[in-house]
């Protein structure tokens, strides 16, 4: 929030500069923590409980954004065209595109297109959209934006054991996997 604030009064984008510092504070996590744990030191826990908290309030006003959209009265087909294409090959192309030289196999490049990039930003992006655009405009993209996130939800929700076992031939955890290959 410190960081939000600092980036607007100098004229900044204070989203940019607040993704900037989560992702600051997740390498600041990952070099101070206990690898074995996966949990940040205690010296973060605070800061880990504000950050869930506003992923929690973002998640209401997304919800409420829904409400929003229900009850609003406009033309649902391009919303729902603009949705199908968004979550479909308007994501997966990207990724693939985005993989294209690294030394990622081609299982691993697959999972990532289709179960890639969902959620957060598109909220956060949709309802700034919502709230600058005139009222007619905002109104649609704040409908396209509760349309994608909600099928993307429902998609990889539903359809991530299917690609998971599809793609990597099996739906059990690590700790599953590890327990299975360990002799006795």
């Amino acid at each position: 929030m410190f960081t939000f604030a600092v980036a607007l009064a100098l004229h900044g984008n204070g989203f940019v500069a607040a993704f900037v510092c989560g992702v600051a504070f997740r390498i600041a996590l990952a070099a101070k923590g206990d690898p074995d744990r996966h949990e940040p030191p205690t010296q973060f826990s605070f800061a880990q409980d504000i950050a869930e908290l506003v992923n929690l309030i973002l998640w209401l006003v997304f919800g409420i954004a829904g409400v929003i959209v229900v009850v609003g009265h406009f033309n649902w087909w391009s919303a729902l065209f603009l949705a199908a294409f968004v979550v479909t090959i308007g994501r997966i192309v990207p990724v693939l595109i985005s993989l294209v030289g690294t030394e990622t196999d081609r299982r691993d490049r697959v999972f990532m297109a289709v179960m890639g990039p969902r959620g957060l930003a598109s909220i956060v992006f949709g309802l700034i959209a919502y709230n600058a655009l005139p009222s007619a405009d905002g109104e649609a993209v704040l409908a396209a934006t509760c349309i994608i996130v909600l099928s993307s939800l429902l998609l990889h929700g539903l359809g991530a054991p299917l690609i998971i076992r599809r793609l990597y031939g099996s739906t059990g955890t690590d700790a599953e996997r590890r327990t299975a290959e360990r002799p006795e």
